[in-house]
């Protein structure tokens, strides 16, 4: 796949097929978008190509506005390279860009700059200054170029519409199932691994303290059943979100990893924590001592859910 940081950089010759949108968490509907493009390039001979923006939207349009992504950009392009997608162009989101109307977007950017052919859009789809642009709008414009406007329907979890607002609420309310059954995988961390206070491993369970991109929304504070992947080795573990209030000695959300059957020094290195379950609440304990043997129960527990995943 070949990646565009401007738009400007592209110089393809092919005709495309294109997508637009931010796409964060490149959930079940994205995914229904991304797979739907790829197949009418493949088609129809033309090349694939996705559309998105940094920073999002969002952060420029409203001011003062706080946004912590689903999917940070390296996540995004792994996401979409292993979908097939030939071309990712990102466009850098400014106060100046998102003056542009619907009208010179489509025309300046899609027919002239990509040279689309198909244009695959979700059933919701909005776009140019103010969002004015909508399905109807697209087709008036791209019929007289020849441009064909493909629509894609609104894909459903148990009648539940899935959107990233929707993932992003049930990841901050510790709800991982729903947001992996919406993902389509399961949600996932990644960070560089830090010097903690040490107490786990005092306690005897010794923990990775993950530094994570502060662009990155985290899990709600709880204990979780987790997979990790380090280098090319992959394990399983215990991960705490929260504010240690058996010990009150933050004001800071960390993320500790218990990694089982593990005791090597990995500081520095990067891992990634794939939320599988959640097994309980944050919970401030009277004293060390209890905290271990709640640490034993969740351990086990955590080893009842590996087991049922992996039969």
């Amino acid at each position: 796949m070949k990646v565009y940081k401007d738009i400007s950089e592209f110089s393809g010759t092919d005709n495309t097929v294109v997508t637009v949108g931010s796409f964060d968490g490149l959930h079940k509907g994205h995914m229904d978008i991304i797979n739907r493009v790829v197949r009418e390039a493949e088609k129809s001979s033309l090349k694939s190509c996705v559309v998105t923006f940094d920073p999002h939207p969002r952060t420029v349009v409203t001011s003062n506005f706080k946004h912590s992504v689903l999917t940070l950009f390296e996540e995004k392009q792994t996401l979409l390279e292993k979908a097939g997608v030939d071309n990712l162009v990102i466009i850098n989101f400014t106060s100046g860009f998102s003056s542009k109307s619907y009208l010179e977007f489509i025309e300046e950017y899609l027919i002239k700059k990509l040279r689309t052919k198909k244009i695959v859009i979700g059933y919701d789809h909005k776009f140019g200054k103010n969002r004015l642009g909508d399905k109807e709008k697209l087709r008036q414009i791209t019929n007289s170029s020849g441009v064909e406007v493909i629509e894609v329907n609104a894909v459903k979890s148990n009648s539940d519409e899935i959107s990233s607002t929707k993932i992003r609420n049930a990841i901050s309310d510790g709800d991982i199932e729903k947001a992996n059954k919406f993902l389509g995988r399961y949600y996932t961390v990644t960070g560089i691994i830090v010097k903690g206070a040490q107490r786990g491993r005092k306690l005897g369970y010794p923990t990775a303290n993950i530094l994570a991109d502060e662009k990155k929304l985290i899990p709600g504070a709880g204990v979780y059943v987790s997979r990790i992947f380090l280098g090319k080795n992959v394990y399983f573990g215990l991960t705490n979100i929260g504010l240690r209030p058996t010990f009150n000695d933050t004001d800071v959300f960390m993320i500790e990893t218990n990694i089982f059957d593990f005791e090597k020094d990995i500081y520095g290195e990067k891992l990634t924590v794939e939320f599988i379950g959640r097994i309980r609440d944050e919970i401030r304990f009277g004293n060390a001592d209890m905290l271990i043997e709640q640490i034993k129960k969740d351990k086990e527990e955590c080893l009842k859910y590996i087991k049922n995943l992996t039969n």
